[in-house]
This record gives C-alpha cells, structure tokens and sequence, in this order.
C-alpha cells in the first residue's frame, strides 16, 4: 500500500503520494498488487475538501483543496467485526476482499490490484508483520494484515465520517492509487507548536492540517514559496499554510501586533495577519497582502 509522499524503487516501495483532508496521497499501483485502500461495492470520485501531495518515501503529505472520494459505501464484516460507513472511502469497487473491513483469511491482507485497463479491484495477499496500529514502519510489509505504512506509521483505511477504525488517529488522508482512482487512510502525525524553534524533527515542517491540530507533515516535494499559489498544505514551507483566503502560502502569524519575523508570529512586509476557520487557535490566523 502507500508508504506515504515518498517514491519507492519497487512494489513494496513504491512511489506515492499523499495528502491530507485536508489530505490527499498518491500511489502508482504496481504490475500484479499497487498499494490501495478499501473499496465500497461502488464509489465514484466528486469534488470536495482534502488533497495535497508530493513525492516522497515512506509517507508525507497534507492539502487544503482538492478532489475527494464521495459516494456511498457498503460495509462487510471482519474479524473485529462490521465496520459501518455511509460514505465512500475508495473510488473503486472491491473485488475478492474489503479494504476497510479487511475480511481476508488469517494471515492474509486486503490490498489494491491492477486488473489492467486502468481498472483497480481488490485481492487477498500473503502478510506476515508483526507492527500493529499506530507504529512506526519504513515499509508496508512490516505492518500487521489490514494495516499500510502511511506517514511512516502502520495505518489502515478508514471512514471518514466516523474515523473508524483509526482509534485515536483521523481519517483525513486521501491515498491516490491512479490518476482515477484513490482510498482514505488515518493519520498519527506528531503534533508540534505552532510558531516555536525547532517545532519538528528535520525533513518535517509544522502546519495546521486541522483547525486544532497543528501536525509535523513531510514535504510535497512541490516546493511552493512563500506567497505563490499552492495546492497542498504541504506544499508550502514550515509555519505555513496553503491559505484558504486567496489558494497562496502564507505564513501563520498572531494577531496581536507584535515585532517577530516569519515563522515566529510576525507577517511579511505588506501584510496583516487575518484570522481564518482554518487554524482553530485563539490569537493565530494566517499572513495577508
């Protein structure tokens, strides 16, 4: 399945993209089993919230607008029981197996397959890890059956309007299997401190990739710069956002008047810091010409 933003030399690595619900991922799907999620008997793709990518290798990515997944999903059961979902959570119908209820054999998982022509269906496969939701993973074969390696940590595909089965995690990330077809997944990304030094391990960058939960996310590999338009929360620079207010990276910045650069509160030169719905913070918003 994905590994996240990251490009992978072969099927257990292969090249993704991901972002976020503000998310959406991305996953070229291999000869015989592409890396996938669940499928509901049948789904079609609408537009919607959600959706941002990049490149990447083990998993990365976050968006702020974008095409998502909408339709109504079925539900089947699994051995920890019926998941229900009203929506969909895959763009495509499942075949031999369920990617959100995972109602494979014991010791096998359900994955993504390409039947050719463009089509995906869904297949039971062999998997034997041992890495159980939540973990960290460098690749999808380490993590249990019914579980992917999204964002470096074992994931499985979700419903969004209930965040089932993500237990603790959100179901805000939209994995794109093709260039027609794509899956929601949970995320457990690290949460960091809007505005702070040092706010995320290297190679990652703050942003809000919910109103109240500001998240260490990979890079796109799209490297947008500041105030250039951008599609994917990700795309933009540390302790910024793809701003809703004109599609353009913004710094996060506080409202209260203050004399701090970039990145720590303050605004560019000719820009005001404006409140938003999209950072759910008392006294933050994002910059503005």
């Amino acid at each position: 399945m994905p590994s996240g933003l990251t490009t992978f030399a072969s099927c257990s690595a292969r090249a993704a993209r991901l972002a976020l619900v503000v998310a959406s991922v991305a996953l070229p799907a291999c000869d015989d089993a592409a890396s996938g999620s669940g499928g509901s008997s049948s789904a079609t793709t609408g537009s919607g919230e959600g959706g941002s990518g990049g490149e990447g290798a083990t998993s990365s990515a976050v968006s702020t607008a974008a095409s998502v997944t909408s339709a109504s999903a079925t539900s089947a059961t699994t051995g920890s029981g019926l998941i229900p979902c009203s929506q969909a959570y895959a763009t495509f119908p499942k075949g031999e197996c369920d990617l959100l209820q995972q109602d494979c054999p014991p010791g096998f998982h359900c994955d993504t397959k390409n039947a050719g022509g463009g089509v995906q269906t869904t297949q039971c496969v062999e998997r034997g890890g041992l890495k159980g939701l939540a973990s960290e993973c460098q690749s999808e074969n380490e993590c249990e059956a019914g579980l992917f390696c999204v964002f470096s940590v074992c994931t499985p595909v979700c419903c969004r309007t209930s965040d089932e089965p993500c237990a603790g995690g959100n179901c805000n990330v939209q994995v794109t299997i093709d260039a027609n077809d794509s899956v929601w997944m949970c995320t457990y990304s690290k949460q960091c401190v809007p505005l702070t030094a040092g706010a995320c391990p290297e190679d990652t960058a703050c942003h809000f990739e919910e109103p109240t939960v500001p998240t260490c996310i990979p890079p796109s590999g799209n490297d947008v710069p500041e105030g250039e338009p951008c599609a994917s929360l990700n795309d933009c620079g540390n302790m910024q956002q793809c701003s809703p207010l004109d599609g353009r990276c913004r710094f996060i910045c506080s409202v209260a008047p203050n004399s701090q650069p970039p990145g720590f509160g303050g605004c560019p030169v000719g820009q005001d810091c404006t409140e938003t719905d999209q950072i759910g913070f008392e006294g933050l918003g994002v910059c503005r010409e």
